[in-house]
């Protein structure tokens, strides 16, 4: 391997360049560069953003629109009569559906545009009409290498399909051919927390495939997919390479993407592996395809963003790449993947510098596309290889609508060499590196908090972060036993009688004993924070939101600490654990910032004549009463409040979570909040709860649990008691019975992969969590036969292994209940699907996800918050009869919809009665500033935590109007 970097001389690659374009546009003028429709499309998506973002998600929707009456719905929908700038064909058949004739004649035209836009860059729908593709590819020199679409699979049996159509491909294809394929697809649940699973399950798949292709010499190349699963990719070829089935094989390849940051460093690092075993390997290199859905995810997580975000240096790092490559062609065979003709030309004169033979680069290009380029190389006798993708056209409309959105972005090369006539010396001038500070989305509130950004969740895509929690886990374990007193102005408070903390996965597992507060110790620290808490609302707004920043600071440092503890107090997996602890840190950033705006800022009418100002006060003493199913975030995010809102503070915590709870206090203490404005008081709720709902002098009660629980609490602050001078403020967030529908347009993949999450998360324990299923009758069966299947691949098993998705249930008795829901939902309706338990741990509170249907929507199961991993499918005939089984609920909390009919997505947003409705998405983790969360009917009392206006309940306003007329004139 040369030990210098390889740069060709910058003349010869403008050389190169430069004879390329020449024959580029010869070619150009005896071929068409894309069908009729194609080009059709991609001139309306360059004429407006809104006719392409139109277009586009029509040309996505298409495939799930099975009848004509549905497909003429939508073309009613997405484009207008009198839209000049879209065909006939599409402004037609949002009139011409008056009669079936009509209907028909739209739709047979609508769906052969399709069909022909597919053509473009979809080889074929079926194993003949590839191998067809292949012939034809062939007499025109060029040789192909497929990539089977439909890659998105939810359970073993797809991932066993998916393999078995390689396997049929590489048995009827002639020796010698060439095939890409995706891990994700040979594994259903492909998920780093889930590292060894995940890599074993798909080599398990994935050597046959290579055993077979060996027998034929066939190439296998596996592809490149996100960012997340770039590590395990790696890993996983490494051991395949290694694996006797495989080891010494030459046709084997790898892709690398030059768009990621990192991605010249780790394709060194992969170089050395290789030359340390002698393995030979083809590497692929690509620019990169999934570049706006990695700027939006790491964007909306708060993660820094993996790729590059300017073109120029993608292309920048694609030549580095290219030379690293040319330096090691005594070991890789390098695939040029680009239709970038400076990228071509800068390979072609670093292959050349490098002295090997001209024929030894492979160039490869996307099928239907830069064909002029394609005979271009061949001209000169350069292998050229098509990536050519085929399948139904179902799945394979997400890769047309990439396909588009490609040739269709503002720095696509062939929009700027054939749209905006640049010339060859801007596009054959050398890319360099340069990055925008940051890409924001455009978006504008009405409220602006600036400093606010959610924290970030723990990347377990990343071998140190899921060593790093390991090894939280481990010392956490090491602090089990312990004792935790109530505190009251800061101090313990002995004497109490302990209750026993024990693990729901291991009830046997003693995680310490905390010491119950009684009623006198909650009246002292009433007594305690009525004294201080008028001195603490005086403190200014300014050092109240320092403090909470500098808690924020330190739950930041502890993270990964208290996340272990939730694993182990409350059975979270990994994920929900993390989650938690990253929304209390929201909560104690987000109101101290929202409390800043709220002093700061005058939304009062000023006139000549008069000043209006007002001002906030806290209320007086605070009772927080919270849950355990979020163990850290819910009691943060309402003591926080709290506190912010110049209130005391007294935390009475759920049984099962106090430890949490007490770590809660510690950091607030810590933080500098004043010692009598802040107390730790676990206990039952009928004891010290009880006291302190009733307490004359404590002014708010801010609580989250069960409604039954939450409207006793109502009545209890309804009575006014003797002494007592404030009328309490109860803030109550209750239960849901929350419904999920499925239209049957909707994007299966995605909605199937969005009810697991939201039905099954936590182990079904949240109450946003979806326990009704509504599905259009058309995709009944086939989601319902898919669902199922998803289940089964579900492991329920000790929380503290990662790869674990349901953990226990919380305690002995919420075990009980739902498994009596079960019991009598197998009385009313029909148990369609239970998973098993991983075994070994019998002794836990586990109950593996569990799917009815055929229910009476009246009955335990349509009416009951079971709150537990029970999901039960309800059948609507239309969209309508879907909203009306959603809305037979006397909850209001979250619901979901996941449908691409703009006219049912507007009916949802009018008539779905809940408090937060998301749709094409979970239901579940609402974002603390982005999605406030509450509900209404029996869900709470309609506040919105997390939201700008949720800290006005923790507070009074006050107004003062002074007269500024002094006789006659204004003074001020």
């Amino acid at each position: 391997m040369a030990s210098t970097v390889l740069i060709p001389p910058s003349a010869r690659v403008s050389e190169i360049g430069k004879d390329l374009f020449a024959q580029v546009r010869r070619h150009q003028g005896s071929i068409a560069r894309f069908n009729k429709w194609t080009q059709e499309i991609i001139e309306w998506c360059l004429s407006n953003p809104d006719v392409k973002g139109r277009l586009l998600r029509f040309v996505d929707v298409l495939p799930s629109l099975g009848t004509d009456k549905i497909l003429t719905e939508h073309l009613r929908d997405y484009f207008s009569p009198t839209e000049s700038r879209l065909p006939l064909a599409l402004r037609g058949g949002s009139v011409l559906t008056r009669t079936p004739f009509t209907g028909r004649a739209v739709g047979a035209m609508t769906r052969h545009m399709a069909r022909e836009v597919a053509k473009q860059f979809i080889c074929g729908s079926s194993i003949d009409e590839a191998i067809d593709a292949s012939r034809q590819m062939a007499e025109k020199n060029m040789t192909v290498t497929l990539d089977l679409l439909g890659e998105a699979v939810m359970s073993e049996l797809e991932s066993d399909r998916y393999q078995k159509t390689y396997l049929d491909m590489i048995g009827r294809f002639p020796a010698g051919s060439n095939f890409s394929l995706k891990l994700t697809a040979l594994c259903p649940r492909f998920d780093p927390l889930a590292f060894e699973q995940s890599i074993s399950g798909a080599l398990r798949r994935l050597l046959p495939i290579i055993e077979l292709a060996r027998s034929k010499d066939t190439f296998i190349c596996i592809d490149a997919e996100q960012f997340q699963f770039r590590d395990m990719t790696l890993e996983l070829t490494r051991r395949l390479l290694a694996h006797e089935k495989a080891k010494g094989y030459p046709h084997l390849g790898l892709v690398f993407q030059a768009y990621l940051k990192d991605s010249h460093a780790r394709l060194e690092e992969f170089i050395a592996w290789l030359r340390e075993r002698q393995q030979p390997l083809t590497i692929r290199l690509v620019k990169g395809a999934y570049w706006d859905s990695e700027v939006a995810k790491a964007q909306s997580v708060g993660w820094p963003v993996p790729v590059w975000l300017a073109k120029e240096s993608t292309d920048a790092q694609f030549e580095a790449m290219t030379s690293l490559l040319m330096q090691n062609r005594d070991l890789i065979r390098a695939a040029i993947a680009t239709h970038n003709v400076r990228s071509v030309a800068y390979a072609l004169a670093a292959h050349e510098s490098a002295h090997f033979p001209e024929k030894s680069l492979e160039f490869q290009l996307l099928f239907g596309m830069a064909d002029a380029l394609k005979m271009a190389l061949v001209e000169k006798g350069l292998p050229v290889r098509i990536y050519a993708p085929f399948g139904p056209l179902i799945p394979g409309m997400a890769y047309l609508v990439r396909r588009i959105l490609e040739n269709t972005s503002n720095e696509s090369f062939l929009k700027l060499d054939m749209t905006h006539g640049a010339n060859e010396v801007q596009l054959l001038s050398a890319p360099r590196i340069r990055e925008p500070a940051s890409i924001e989305p455009d978006i504008h509130t009405e409220v602006s908090i600036p400093t606010f950004h959610n924290e970030p969740p723990l990347d377990f895509s990343s071998a140190a972060v899921r060593s790093q929690f390991e090894e939280a886990l481990t010392r956490t374990s090491a602090e089990f036993g312990r004792d935790y007193f109530p505190l009251v102005d800061g101090g313990k408070v002995e004497g109490g009688q302990p209750f026993l903390a024990q693990n729901p996965s291991h009830p046997s597992q003693l995680l310490g004993r905390v010491h119950k507060a009684n009623s006198r110790d909650a009246e002292r620290a009433v007594n305690i924070a009525l004294k201080a808490q008028e001195s603490w609302d005086a403190v200014p707004a300014s050092r109240r939101a320092d403090l909470l920043q500098r808690a924020a600071d330190l739950m930041h440092q502890r993270r990964m600490k208290l996340a272990a503890w939730e694993i182990f107090e409350t059975g979270k997996t990994w994920r929900e654990a993390d989650a938690d602890v990253a929304e209390a840190i929201d909560f104690l950033r987000f109101y101290s910032t929202t409390l800043l705006d709220y002093q700061s800022a005058s939304h009062l009418r000023q006139v000549p004549g008069e000043v209006n100002v007002s001002s906030y006060h806290g209320r007086g003493v605070a009772a927080i009463i919270s849950p355990w199913n979020f163990p850290l975030a819910i009691v943060t995010g309402m003591a926080s409040a709290a506190l912010a809102g110049g209130n005391a503070a007294l935390i009475k915590p759920s049984a099962f979570s106090s430890i949490m709870a007490r770590h809660l206090v510690e950091v607030l203490l810590e933080a500098g909040v004043p010692t009598g404005i802040v107390a730790f008081l676990p206990g039952g709720g009928d004891d010290v709860g009880r006291y302190l709902i009733r307490h004359p002098e404590v002014d708010l009660i801010a609580f989250t649990g069960s409604k039954e629980v939450g409207l006793s609490i109502l009545k209890d602050t309804a009575q006014i008691s003797p002494g007592q001078t404030n009328v309490k403020k109860a803030i109550l967030e209750m239960g849901g019975k929350n419904a999920v529908i499925v239209d049957e347009d909707a994007d299966l993949d995605e909605a199937l992969a969005g009810v697991l999450e939201s039905a099954f998360g936590y182990q079904g324990q949240k109450c946003s969590a979806c326990s009704r299923l509504i599905l259009l009758d058309p995709i009944y069966r086939v989601f319902v036969n898919r669902l199922v299947e998803a289940v089964r691949g579900l492991r329920t098993g000790d929380p503290t292994k990662p790869q674990i998705d349901l953990g226990p249930l919380i305690s002995s008795e919420a075990f009980r209940k739902v498994q009596g829901a079960i019991n009598e939902g197998q009385r009313e309706a029909r148990l369609l699907f239970q998973g098993r338990v991983e075994p070994g741990i019998e002794k836990g509170y586990f109950i593996p996800p569990t799917l009815f249907c055929d229910a009476p929507t009246d009955g335990v199961l349509g009416k009951q918050e079971i709150f537990g991993p029970v999901l039960t499918i309800f059948r609507a005939d239309n969209f309508e009869e879907a909203i009306s089984l959603a809305n037979e609920s006397e909850f209001a909390l979250t619901g979901g919809v996941y449908s691409r009919s703009l006219r049912h997505l507007e009916a949802a947003k009018r008539y779905l009665v809940c408090g937060n409705l998301y749709i094409n998405r979970k239901i579940t983790g609402a974002s603390v500033s982005r999605q406030p969360f509450g509900g209404f009917r029996m869900s709470g009392t309609g506040t919105k935590a997390g939201g700008y206006e949720y800290l006005s309940h923790f507070m009074t306003q006050t107004v003062i109007t002074e007269n500024t007329l002094r006789h006659g004139f204004p003074i001020e």
